[in-house]
């Protein structure tokens, strides 16, 4: 497996579109800041991977006793997903801040952005690993937007032995961090990981994939009281 630069010249016109607590995530925390700096490096793409940066559509269904994730089908070869479908013909049929209309939104696609990074610190090298990082779509963007400005320049991130580390800026937003700012430190540097392997980070995303089936039978579980109605209002509307 080659490990050498990646070519980014194309990322500007390539837009990006459940996964397991634990250690192999990279996850940014403020604590009470409002905010704070990581330093990371972003790794090559795993081998018959074109870019180091892997999106799909995640649906988060929660309702009833029913907390799950997965890809949804349509990402997976499906001609539709009952979730989304229902998710599109209704998002603007309820009041912006009602009840209903705040129980259509979860069942919107969520697409989710990964990346192999090694979170760098430079006084204890060796608790240094490879990691996964789950961004939003909008983080990603700005990562790729990044990428294709420094490949302009002939600066190559990515390289285990000669790249640059990235300098993150995470604000507050919410209860959660937003991805403010994105700077390349000037020197290169090599990882103090041997061999770094990247994760395959298609298999990472897709621990859990939907069939159009197992949606099917989830929308009852999960919409309750609201599934009779929903389903009610879609067919009025597709046979007029």
């Amino acid at each position: 497996m080659s490990l050498g630069k990646t070519d980014y010249t194309r990322f500007k016109n390539h837009r990006i579109g459940g996964t397991k607590k634990t250690d192999k995530i990279f996850r940014p925390r403020l604590g009470g800041a409002d905010s704070k700096k990581f330093t990371i490096r972003l790794l090559p793409p795993v081998f018959g991977e074109d870019l180091p940066l892997y999106d799909t559509d995640i649906h988060y269904f929660e309702g009833n006793k029913i907390k799950v994730a997965g890809v949804c089908p349509r990402r997976l070869g499906a001609e539709s997903c009952p979730a989304c479908h229902m998710f599109f013909s209704l998002r603007t049929h309820f009041p912006e801040k009602s009840t209903e209309n705040n129980v259509v939104r979860s069942l919107r696609p969520n697409t989710r952005v990964y990346a192999n990074v090694v979170e760098r610190f430079p006084e204890t090298p060796e608790v240094e690993k490879i990691q996964v990082w789950s961004m939003t779509f909008s983080s990603g963007e700005k990562i790729q937007d990044t990428l294709g400005a420094l490949a302009e320049d002939n600066v190559f991130v990515d390289d285990p032995e000669e790249g640059r580390d990235l300098v993150l800026t995470f604000k507050k937003q919410g209860w959660g961090a937003m991805l403010d700012l994105i700077t390349a430190k000037p020197k290169e540097s090599s990882l103090g990981i041997e061999d770094p392997e990247p994760i395959n980070l298609r298999e990472f995303a897709h621990q859990k994939e939907f069939t159009v089936e197992e949606i099917e039978e989830l929308l009852p579980k999960i919409l309750g009281e609201y599934y009779p109605e929903f389903v009610e209002i879609m067919e009025s509307e597709e046979s007029e």
